[in-house]
């Protein structure tokens, strides 16, 4: 008789993303076409909020805060003060726009692995953090948009996380070991938002390197996401076409955690606007 098989901290992951159904097609039928980007994404919002006429009324921001090594723990935390004190661009764009936001801090202070000499994180941990980033849907937006407040070492970790999936590593495996925290919290807050047909936004190099993460598991994950602006680097930009996500704007403002998802609240609200049934 064969041993019963162990139960793994990625096995509750793996399960949510079984029940999930194919998207729906039907929900965007009767919108205006001819409209160029204008018609495509106000498809994408009536298609996965179920609204007869589409609109963005509750647009939510969450940025995950984590550090990659010891160095660099004073540079991640000032960001992260700075945007909860409502110092940073961030907060005017939100503020203007009527965005929610919110910064999320995964222990700063108590870096995880660098990816490159030691795994970025336990499947454990991985698996733990992406549960937290589920709590992103906790205010019900009804868009949602998801980045990183960890700086130019997290946007090298997902240049090693995109590179790593490229070479058919097994996704949640890589996930845990190339990407860090950040990441592990925005690929849970993705499948949150797939469960409940939330439209989410992707700001960074983070947030395309955990929805390329998923997407390597099954394309139809991430059928609810689409990217704000495309981030620098080789890897970011072959992961931009083989998920084939084109951006909904290009104005240079992705050092600058969520600005580009926020800015492009407006031109999203201006495509819902601008089709009619």
């Amino acid at each position: 008789m064969s041993a019963p098989m162990t139960a793994t901290p990625f096995d509750d992951i793996r399960a949510l993303i079984s029940s999930f159904e194919p998207p729906r097609t039907d929900l965007a039928e009767g919108l205006e076409a001819g409209l160029g980007r204008f018609s495509d994404t106000a498809a994408w919002i009536a298609g996965w909020t179920g609204r007869a006429r589409p609109t963005v009324n509750r647009p939510v921001v969450a940025l995950y805060a984590a550090a990659y090594a010891p160095s660099e723990t004073a540079a991640v935390r000032a960001r992260l003060e700075a945007c909860s004190a409502g110092g940073a661009v961030i907060n005017r764009i939100a503020q203007g726009n009527g965005a929610g936001l919110e910064a999320f801090d995964l222990a700063i202070d108590r870096p995880g692995g660098d990816g490159v000499t030691k795994p970025a994180m336990s499947e454990k941990e991985c698996a733990a953090t992406m549960a937290f980033g589920m709590e992103a849907l906790a205010k019900q937006p009804d868009l949602l948009i998801l980045g990183a407040l960890s700086g130019p070492a997290g946007a090298a970790a997902a240049e090693r996380l995109m590179t790593a999936l490229e070479e058919g590593g097994a996704p949640l495996d890589a996930l845990r070991d190339k990407g860090g925290r950040d990441m592990a919290a925005i690929a849970g807050a993705i499948l949150a938002a797939r469960s409940q047909q939330t439209p989410v936004l992707l700001d960074g190099a983070c947030a395309l390197a955990a929805a390329a993460a998923l997407h390597a598991i099954h394309p139809g994950i991430i059928a609810h996401c689409r990217l704000a602006e495309a981030p620098e680097g080789e890897a970011a930009a072959r992961a931009v076409a083989a998920l084939r996500l084109s951006p909904l704007l290009q104005i240079g403002l992705s050092h600058e955690a969520g600005a580009a998802g926020v800015a492009a609240v407006d031109f999203i609200r201006a495509a819902c606007l601008s089709v009619v049934r």
